[in-house]
């Protein structure tokens, strides 16, 4: 699947797996981790190309230096020259309902696309302006795509609620 911003794939394996392939651009980016990586949740078992001299960060009011990833966070990542990241077996994960403090929110969410206007929040309607994706510049996001990242801001604390359901294990 091809949009403006970003190339993927989604590959629903035996219900336990999926495949995913993250396209990054040179310098900045917002990524995540959409499920468990068998080669580790270390940012460079999600990113070996990440420049050497920068960290990976989250936002958490402020933005912090991470070294390990989480599922539903979303991360600024620079990577050294543009790349494509291809996992063959990510770990579906439990989808939790993902926590929104009051003001800016780097997220991701799981290995489902999520339509930005069908999210849903508890409270109802917190979520106050698009959600936004970058790739050189912001722009609004039509939809949540798995290994990526995106800022959303809630007029309050609470969380997005009601995503879709992993596909069931045979």
């Amino acid at each position: 699947v091809t949009n403006a911003t970003h190339i993927y794939t989604v590959t629903i394996g035996s219900g336990s797996t999926f495949a995913l392939t993250v396209s990054v651009g040179n310098g900045w980016n917002m990524v995540s981790a959409p499920g468990t990586n068998p080669a580790g949740m270390g940012v460079t078992d999600w990113w070996s190309g990440k420049d050497p001299g920068a960290g990976v960060f989250k936002y958490a009011g402020g933005y912090v230096e991470v070294f390990t990833t989480t599922p539903s966070e979303g991360y600024w990542l620079k990577n050294s020259g543009a790349q494509v990241y291809n996992y063959p077996a990510i770990q579906i994960v439990p989808h939790n309902d993902v926590p929104l403090a009051q003001g800016w929110n780097l997220i991701g969410l799981y290995e489902v696309t999520e339509p930005t206007a069908t999210l849903q929040t508890q409270p109802s309607g917190i979520i106050t302006t698009p959600i936004f994706e970058y790739s050189g510049g912001y722009t609004a996001a039509t939809n949540i795509e798995p290994g990526y990242g995106y800022w959303a801001k809630a007029d309050q604390a609470g969380s997005i609620i009601g995503l879709s359901a992993p596909p069931l294990a045979k």
